[in-house]
């Protein structure tokens, strides 16, 4: 896990010694290299040493000392990790998110759960907090290793599978009522659907014991997920793919709920080498300035 002196983290701790245990690993602490805050640093690891082993005393702690950036020695640390587990987003999360080699976990200071966020679609499955399932965002271009991921953690934690499908189309507009436009928003959804079902079909087949619900709603995506967290206990995205320029327009759904999710978010990258690039790695519509 990544730690910053200054950057509020006994959630991120508490996860990543929990996640730990759970994986049967050790727990990796990055510490940046600053000589001015030399002795903070070395507070930082002391902090994190006593609250991990406190949760869980099994786990071994290690601590390393970056000599490059702090983002930089955290996505070089991900080549051999398994997760890399961050505190509240910050500027630098973004580099990683985009940068690193395994699944970025962000977790939040204080995960808030309202009981029912009024803009949670009708008909979306209620889950109490300590049932509550495994959430996963799924866009036209994501991938199959996302998929994979947060069918395997949903296995791994008995937990439900929540996958939301958000849409939207510019050009239909209900509001209006013009022939046509109620027959076109009805093919579009249930083309999402079906693109949907066929996507799902083989992890269903691979993890029968996992319950599996969907949402497929004409809604904004960052909007939608960002109400489903509510009663997430964690949400899976994929890899941001707007680019760096497009981010700075409209920014990509992974990297703003990163941001503003009261439950822990893992970003998983694809199983291509990362590379930082300035345009979208897929073409862009309308639409993704809507989300």
């Amino acid at each position: 896990m990544d730690v910053t002196p200054g950057v509020p983290s006994d959630e991120a701790v508490g996860w990543a010694a929990h996640e730990a245990a759970r994986r049967g690993v050790d727990l990796h602490v990055v510490l940046p290299d600053d000589p001015h805050r030399s002795l903070a640093c070395h507070s930082a690891f002391a902090a994190v040493r006593t609250r991990a082993r406190r949760i869980a005393p099994g786990v071994r702690v290690t601590a390393q000392v970056a000599t490059e950036s702090p983002a930089r020695a955290a996505a070089l640390a991900s080549v051999d990790a398994c997760l890399l587990v961050v505190g509240e987003a910050t500027t630098e999360t973004d580099e990683l998110i985009r940068t690193a080699y395994c699944p970025v976990v962000v977790v939040p200071q204080r995960p808030e759960r309202p009981e029912r966020p009024s803009t949670v679609p009708a008909g979306t499955p209620h889950h109490p907090a300590d049932t509550a399932p495994v959430v996963v965002g799924v866009g036209p271009d994501t991938g199959d290793e996302v998929l994979a991921f947060a069918f395997a953690e949903a296995a791994s934690r008995h937990a439900g599978l929540l996958v939301v499908r958000a849409w939207t189309d510019p050009l239909i507009d209900l509001g209006a009522l013009l022939p046509g436009r109620i027959a076109r928003w009805d093919a579009a959804d249930e083309h999402v659907r079906h693109a949907l079902h066929e996507q799902l079909s083989r992890f269903v087949a691979a993890y029968p014991e996992v319950h599996v619900d969907t949402v497929v709603a004409n809604d904004r995506c960052a909007a939608l997920l960002h109400a489903l967290a509510h009663r997430a206990r964690l949400m899976v995205l994929g890899h941001p793919s707007h680019g760096t320029v497009l981010n700075g327009i409209a920014p990509s759904p992974a990297l703003a709920l990163a941001h503003h999710l009261p439950c822990p978010v893992i970003v998983v990258p694809p199983p291509d080498p990362v590379r930082r690039t300035w345009l979208p790695s897929r073409p862009i519509s309308l639409a993704d300035l809507r989300d």
